[in-house]
């Protein structure tokens, strides 16, 4: 029997039209689980690219069925209904797989265009996929022309010379509320990317008095010591609330880092001055219902997102020169696909009519017996399929065609 060909696919959602408490749920999803459960439908490379505004999952087999089945596994690994997430998901299969991922490699799709880290992000992505076996031949010419493009876009535009980061978003934040920052105190929760691309900004804007807190000391001492700041003790966070005037988070905990109850305390000490938390991690790190208290003002991952929305203008022109790199790098991909898809037809048909003549000449038939048996056997399919109806108007067309003008013999 003939196989089909394999699909590509990517399901996803991202920041513009899916809500935080969906995506925060999803972020907290095992990368491990999502690809075992698609090898069981038959989606034998995947790849789980999870960050702050996105939760997507990129696979290659032969199953299409996946989406609905994934929805719903999804939605149950991550303790929300599956209607919920049909409403905001997207699934795309081919070249417009190819052209979202490139596009998301390229900082296109991201909530603030031509931001650095989503490429860092995609490539660990990939690298988990390879170093777990979940990756193959697809995921390797897919993942290593995402990387192409990106690279391509962030050199051959400007849009990665205009892009602002989430973390310089949330320091200009800061400025827009304080004015000068030389007299601020600004405490970090967390020492990865982020919150050392907030120290950059931070110093930049002129901040002289910057905390870092941390669950490993080791980290946030060396953060600290690259941007002169003072280390605090993971369990020293709460009175230190107390001293900060703006607080920037992006840890990877699951759960809130900052409650409620802290905050208050900390108001309490500092007389109601008002404390500013810019929520920069995905789940969040900050209680939501901080904002509530007087003179607290919380701004997470989306709100960032909307201040972000003017300087994306900006890059208009830039972001369609990216455009036409992913373009034309879409195009050589899809070639190489193509090429490589027909190389599988052509050796499953001549593995499929070698058998067939294997099976005859194995009855030892005299000639004209064994070529009538040979053509019904390999007639038995295609004829098959057109007396059912099964064939559109435009490969029985191709079929004829192809036998038509077949006089290479």
């Amino acid at each position: 029997m003939m196989k089909t060909q394999p699909n590509s696919f990517v399901w996803g959602v991202q920041h513009d039209t899916c809500p935080l408490e969906l995506r925060e749920a999803l972020a907290k999803v095992s990368s491990d689980d999502v690809s075992h459960h698609l090898k069981n439908l038959g989606i034998e490379e995947s790849m789980v690219l999870s960050t702050c505004n996105r939760f997507e999952v990129y696979g290659h087999g032969l199953n299409d069925g996946h989406s609905d089945a994934l929805t719903f596994s999804l939605a149950d690994m991550a303790g929300i209904k599956a209607q919920d997430l049909q409403h905001h998901m997207f699934h795309k299969t081919g070249l417009k797989m190819v052209r979202h991922g490139f596009g998301v490699a390229a900082s296109l799709n991201s909530m603030v265009v031509g931001e650095p880290q989503i490429l860092g992000q995609m490539k660990q992505a990939y690298k988990t996929s390879l170093d777990k076996g979940f990756a193959g031949p697809f995921l390797d010419r897919f993942a290593s022309t995402a990387f192409k493009v990106g690279k391509r876009v962030r050199t051959e535009t400007a849009i990665a010379r205009e892009a602002v980061s989430v973390a310089s978003v949330a320091v200009r934040l800061a400025e827009n509320i304080y004015g000068s920052m030389k007299n601020t105190t600004v405490l970090l929760i967390g020492a990865g990317e982020m919150c050392e691309n907030a120290a950059q900004h931070l110093k930049a804007a002129g901040v002289t008095d910057i905390l870092v807190c941390n669950r490993s000391p080791e980290r946030a001492q060396n953060l600290a010591t690259r941007f002169d700041a003072n280390v605090i003790a993971f369990d020293d966070m709460a009175e230190a609330l107390s001293r900060a005037d703006i607080v920037l988070t992006s840890t990877g905990s699951k759960t809130y880092v900052v409650s409620a109850e802290m905050a208050h305390a900390a108001m309490v000490k500092r007389n109601q001055q008002p404390l500013l938390f810019v929520d920069m991690a995905m789940p969040r790190d900050v209680d939501p219902m901080i904002h509530e208290q007087e003179n607290c003002y919380v701004y997470d991952l989306d709100s960032l997102g909307q201040l972000a929305a003017k300087a994306q203008k900006k890059r208009n022109q830039a972001k369609v020169e990216a455009e036409a790199i992913v373009d034309q790098e879409v195009g050589v991909f899809m070639q190489w696909l193509t090429a490589r898809q027909q190389s599988n037809t052509i050796k499953v048909l001549r593995e499929h009519f070698y058998q067939a003549r294997e099976e005859v000449l194995s009855k030892n038939l005299d000639a004209e017996e064994a070529t009538r048996l040979l053509v019904n056997k390999l007639l038995h399919a295609p004829v098959s399929a057109v007396r059912r109806g099964e064939l559109d108007k435009q490969t029985a067309a191709a079929l004829e065609d192809i036998f038509t003008n077949d006089t290479n013999f």
